[in-house]
């Protein structure tokens, strides 16, 4: 009985997500003064829009003008938490893959090492009753192939990434000039919201443990998927 609730609950979920037709991905700065990425995609993965904000009134403005909040899914990044994490052992100097699914330890949570940057924004669109949901760059990129063989903000980097994003996630209209990381990270971000209308849960993509009680979402390894009419 309980397998059959389950069940139905899980197709009620994508049907709703199934019939969304923007996909909004926002890769939060570690603070004000750091940039954040944003990127629009429709079913079709045209990019619509790519850009960089900075403050929290202008991610509030993107989203109070954009018209179409009830017909998308937005995934917002985990911040990192710059306060965790000596300078000698940032993500960003080094890949560093877990070894441990569960830690014993309270210091060593994964979700210690991000901050609760997106944390009102995310209870603000939810309330709304807007799919929202909070994604982990490095797992996603993990998921997808898409770690880039040098160091992650370098130019070399930023092309590869761009690079893939394009020709492995099918991603259409990307600019020819080199694009931001934030507004790259941004994009896998719209992706990852892309494969929940396409696919199923577990299909697509599945859920991690939360964060602050919100949902994390991680997408598949990307397979050939159809392209549903608009």
């Amino acid at each position: 009985m309980h397998k059959r609730l389950n069940l139905k609950k899980n197709i009620a979920r994508h049907t709703h997500l199934n019939n969304k037709h923007f996909f909004i991905g926002l890769s939060l700065g570690e603070n004000q003064t750091s940039e954040t990425g944003i990127a629009v995609l429709n079913r079709k993965l045209d990019l619509l829009r790519i850009d960089k904000l900075y403050t929290n009134p202008e991610i509030e403005a993107f989203f109070r003008s954009f018209s179409s909040l009830t017909d998308s899914i937005i995934c917002i990044s985990l911040a990192k938490n710059t306060l965790h994490l000596s300078s000698k052992w940032r993500q960003d100097e080094k890949n560093i893959h877990a070894f441990k699914l569960y830690e014993s330890s309270e210091d060593m949570l994964w979700t210690n090492r991000f901050s609760e940057r997106g944390n009102d924004l995310y209870s603000y669109l939810n309330n709304l009753g807007i799919s929202t949901y909070r994604y982990n760059i490095h797992i996603a990129k993990m998921m997808l192939n898409l770690i880039p063989p040098f160091k992650k903000r370098s130019q070399p980097g930023c092309k590869y990434l761009q690079t893939v994003i394009k020709d492995t996630l099918s991603v259409n209209n990307l600019p020819n000039n080199l694009i931001a990381i934030s507004a790259l990270d941004a994009t896998i971000g719209a992706y990852t919201g892309w494969t929940m209308a396409m696919d199923g849960e577990n299909s697509g993509y599945y859920y991690i443990k939360p964060f602050c009680d919100q949902k994390v979402v991680v997408p598949l390894k990307n397979n050939p998927r159809p392209i549903l009419d608009e």
